[in-house]
């Protein structure tokens, strides 16, 4: 509803809209035609990526988010040449696709080269219009131990790549939740940790009644993620999740 009565207009000066955050600076034409010459230089001299970075990531919401958003200028040595950790299959007739986590040796812990391969599958899966439903699955004895604890970071690496890596490590699982097709997680074995938040966004999830979940993290003194502190207390309610993370109590299915 409009304001009762005629509104009226305020026009700010130069300076009282640089006081009020509108402008960055207030400075006479002469002044301002160097400090824009100056920035444009300044801009034209950085590098792609920094740019890059500093558009797509960039305002944070805090000073440890900007830090973070940094480390995705280091960017990870070059993958060795090996065989893919996720299988992708396309059922013909039914237009579903099965992707399954295929590190069975490493009971399916998550790496960057999982995680790259899990993203991979989610695009390919989005090219295809057809697909009507994904499953998403383990081979192996197990459906995924969460955490890597065979991979270790090189030295030297700056804390705020590890950080991002960490940040970026389950998007490959949101992407294939933001298909919009109905996703349902077939989990065996043991889940802990990143297993539990990898399953949990799918819409439905059929565990095998061996199967057995284990938050994780709290014993191993690492922080949650995949948004599992988001869609744990989101699926059994905050005490409950709240009841998990600090016994650490192994769920049967």
């Amino acid at each position: 509803r409009r304001p009762a009565g005629r509104a009226t207009a305020t026009t700010l000066s130069a300076s009282d809209a640089a006081q009020a955050g509108l402008v960055d600076s207030a400075l006479s034409p002469a002044t301002a035609a160097a400090e824009s010459r100056r920035l444009v230089q300044r801009l034209s001299s950085l590098p792609a990526p920094l740019l890059k970075a500093c558009r797509s990531l960039l305002p944070a919401p805090s000073v440890d988010a900007a830090l973070v958003a940094m480390g995705s200028l280091f960017p990870r040595p070059p993958r060795s040449i090996g065989k893919r950790l996720v299988r992708l299959y396309v059922d013909g007739e039914s237009k579903v696709a099965v992707v399954e986590l295929n590190d069975p040796s490493r009971m399916n812990s998550f790496s960057a080269e999982l995680a790259e391969d899990v993203a991979e599958a989610a695009a390919s899966i989005g090219r295809d219009p057809l697909v009507k439903a994904i499953v998403l699955q383990g081979a192996g004895p197990h459906f995924s131990v969460g955490g890597n604890p065979f991979q270790r970071e090189k030295a030297g690496v700056p804390l705020a790549a590890v950080a991002f890596g960490c940040r970026t490590l389950y998007d490959g699982f949101g992407a294939l939740y933001k298909l919009g097709v109905p996703m349902v997680a077939a989990v065996h074995g043991k889940l802990i940790g990143g297993g539990v938040a990898a399953c949990l966004h799918a819409d439905y999830i059929v565990a095998d009644s061996k199967a057995t979940f284990e938050h994780g993290n709290l014993v191993r003194g690492v922080c949650p993620l995949g948004m599992l502190s988001q869609t744990l207390p989101n699926a059994v309610g905050r005490a409950r999740a709240l009841s998990i993370y600090l016994t650490n109590d192994t769920l049967d299915a």
